[in-house]
C-alpha cells in the first residue's frame, strides 16, 4: 500500500471513529437533559451526584432547575455541587434562607451553612450573628463554624461576648458550645481578641477542655508573645493540657518550641506522645527524626507506633527515610511493619523502594499464606495519589484468586496501563466472573 493509500485509509478511519465519539457524546448529553428535564427526583439526584468538581457543563441548567424545583432533596444536591465547584451562583438564594431560615428543611439550612463555609461568604455574617442571639438551637453548632470560617475582627469580638455571655442548656451543654466558639476563633485568627484568648489558656480555674482548645487557639493564631503561656501549660499535670501545648507549639520554629515538642516524645501519656509525632510533622522538624524512630521501635502502645511511621515519611528527612526503606527490603521484617512502611514511603518516595515493592507482589501472588499482604500492596498500588507498576497489575489480573483479580482491575482503573487492557477485555467478556464482570465492564465504560 502507498503512502498516499495509507494516509487516506487512516483519515477514513479517524474519521469514522470521531464520528462515533461525537455521537455518544451526544447521546450522553441528551440523556443528561432528559433526566432533568423529566426524571424523578431520584434519578435527578443522582446526576447531580456524579458531576465532578470540574464539569461545570450542566451549570445553567441546574441554576434554571434550582429556581423552579419544589424538591428539597434536589435543591441540596445542586448547593452540594455548586459548594464543591465554588460557583456563587446561589449566594443571594443562601442569604435569603439565612435571614429567616425557619421556613426551610434542617437539611436545607445545613447544605447552605455549608455553602456559605466553601464561598467564604463574608456577608452571611450578620444573620449568622443573629441565628446565635436568637439561640436558635438547632443550628447553634453550624452557625458557630461558620462565623470561624467567614468572620471578620467584628465576629471574633462577638463570639467573646457569646462565650462569657449566659447560655442555654446543662453545663455539658454549655461546654461543648464554648469549645466550639474557642475553635472558631482560632480559626479567625483575631488579634482583637487576643489577650482574652491567653488569660483563658492560663487561667488554672477555668475547665481543662476550654483551657486546652484556647492553648491550640494561640498556636493556630501564630503571635510568638504565646510562647511563654503555651510552656507554663505543659507543664500541667493534666495530659489533656500538655498535648494542646504540644499542639500549639508546631504552629511555632526554633529553639523554644523544638524543646517542648521533644518533650513531649518522653511524656507518660500516649496522646501527648501522638501530639509530638503530628507537631513534628507540621513543623517538618528533622531534628524530631530520630525520637520518632524510637517511638515506632519501641513504644508501648501500638497507636503511637504506627503514627511515628507516618511522622518520619512526612519529616523526609534523609535518617528516617533510609530507616522505612531498609525495613521495607528486609525480608525478615514483619509484614505489618513492612505493609505500613510501604503505605507511608509510595505516595512521597515511591522510586526508592519500587523494585522491593514489586518482589514483594510477585512473591506474594506465588504464595497464598501470603494473602494478607498481597491485598495490602494491591491497595497501595491502586491509590489515586500514587504510581503503579504495570507489570504487578497484569499478574494480578492474572491471578485465580477473585479479590486479587478485583485489585488488579482497580490498579488499571486508577492507572489505565495499555497492558493491562486486554486482560481487562476479558474479564468483561466471562459470563461467568458476576460481580467482577460488572466491575471491569465500568471500568472499561469510564
Amino acid at each position: 500500500m502507498t503512502v498516499f493509500k495509507r494516509v487516506v485509509v487512516f483519515i477514513a478511519v479517524f474519521g469514522i471513529s470521531l464520528h462515533f465519539a461525537c455521537a455518544e457524546t451526544a447521546s450522553e448529553e441528551s440523556k443528561r437533559a432528559d433526566i432533568l428535564n423529566y426524571g424523578l427526583e431520584t434519578e435527578i439526584v443522582e446526576l447531580i451526584r456524579q458531576l465532578r468538581s470540574d464539569d461545570d457543563s450542566l451549570s445553567s441548567e441546574l441554576n434554571a432547575l434550582f429556581g423552579k424545583t419544589r424538591s428539597p432533596a434536589v435543591r441540596e444536591a445542586i448547593l452540594e455541587l455548586f459548594a464543591r465547584q465554588e460557583n456563587d451562583g446561589l449566594s443571594q438564594y443562601c442569604l435569603s434562607v439565612l435571614e429567616d431560615p425557619y421556613d426551610h428543611k434542617n437539611s436545607t439550612v445545613s447544605a447552605v451553612f455549608a455553602y456559605v463555609e466553601k464561598l467564604k461568604i463574608t456577608g452571611a455574617a450578620p444573620h449568622v450573628r443573629k441565628l446565635l442571639e436568637n439561640e436558635s438551637g438547632e443550628w447553634r453548632s453550624q452557625a458557630i463554624r461558620t462565623l470561624g470560617k467567614i468572620g471578620q475582627e467584628e465576629d471574633a469580638q462577638f463570639l467573646v461576648g457569646y462565650l462569657d455571655g449566659e447560655m442555654p442548656g446543662d453545663q455539658k451543654q454549655k461546654l461543648i458550645v464554648r469549645q466550639e466558639v474557642m475553635t472558631a476563633l482560632g480559626e479567625l485568627k483575631a488579634v482583637s481578641v487576643w489577650d482574652r484568648i491567653v488569660e483563658i489558656a492560663g487561667d488554672g480555674d477555668e475547665n481543662a477542655v476550654i483551657r486546652a482548645t484556647a492553648a491550640r487557639t494561640i498556636g493556630a493564631m501564630g503571635k510568638r508573645e504565646g510562647l511563654p503561656t503555651l510552656s507554663r501549660i505543659f507543664e500541667d499535670q493534666d495530659p489533656l493540657l500538655r498535648a494542646a501545648a504540644v499542639a500549639g507549639m508546631s504552629y511555632f520554629d526554633g529553639p523554644d518550641a523544638e524543646a517542648v515538642v521533644l518533650e513531649g516524645f518522653r511524656d507518660s501519656h500516649y496522646k501527648v506522645r501522638l501530639e509530638a509525632l503530628s507537631a513534628s510533622e507540621r513543623m517538618k522538624f528533622s531534628g524530631a527524626t530520630g525520637h520518632a524512630i524510637y517511638r515506632a521501635k519501641t513504644d508501648p502502645v501500638e497507636a503511637v507506633r504506627m503514627r511515628a511511621f507516618e511522622a518520619i515519611a512526612k519529616i523526609g528527612d534523609g535518617e528516617g527515610v533510609k530507616w522505612l526503606a531498609e525495613i521495607v527490603s528486609d525480608e525478615k521484617s514483619n509484614d505489618k511493619i513492612r505493609v505500613k512502611a510501604i503505605q507511608v514511603l509510595w505516595s512521597d518516595d515511591s522510586g526508592r523502594i519500587e523494585k522491593d515493592v514489586e518482589k514483594i507482589a510477585f512473591s506474594s501472588l506465588k504464595d497464598d499464606k501470603k494473602t494478607w499482604i498481597r491485598y495490602e500492596v494491591g491497595k497501595v498500588l491502586s491509590d489515586r495519589k500514587s504510581k503503579g507498576i504495570s507489570d504487578v497489575a497484569i499478574a494480578y489480573l492474572q491471578h485465580k484468586d477473585p479479590m486479587t483479580k478485583a485489585l488488579g482491575i482497580e490498579m488499571y482503573s486508577v492507572h489505565r496501563f495499555s497492558g493491562a487492557r486486554e486482560l481487562v477485555e476479558a474479564i468483561a467478556a466471562d459470563g461467568k466472573m458476576g460481580g467482577l464482570q460488572s466491575r471491569a465492564k465500568r471500568v472499561l465504560e469510564q
